[in-house]
């Protein structure tokens, strides 16, 4: 069983270098993953990758491409 099935990563900056390998590794890992980018269209792109290429996968909770990591990290943890 991947290491990070039931968990949930939030990314900041996933549309840059360093944040879409974090997103595809923990995806890769099971990861529920929240992101969090100013570049809406690349972090559209990556999830709808993500998500055509691991069947059953699914962005995290209340996952928003394009929205700012603090709106994101709010729909997931609540008020």
């Amino acid at each position: 069983m991947p290491r990070f099935t039931d968990k949930t990563v939030i990314i900041t900056g996933a549309a840059g270098a360093l944040g879409v390998g974090m997103v595809r590794r923990f995806a890769a890992e099971d990861a529920r993953v929240v992101v969090g980018a100013r570049q809406r269209e690349q972090v559209a792109d990556l999830l709808d990758e993500l998500i055509i290429s691991r069947p059953g996968w699914e962005p995290g909770s209340g996952c928003a491409p394009g929205a700012g990591a603090a709106e994101n990290m709010r729909r997931v943890s609540g008020p």
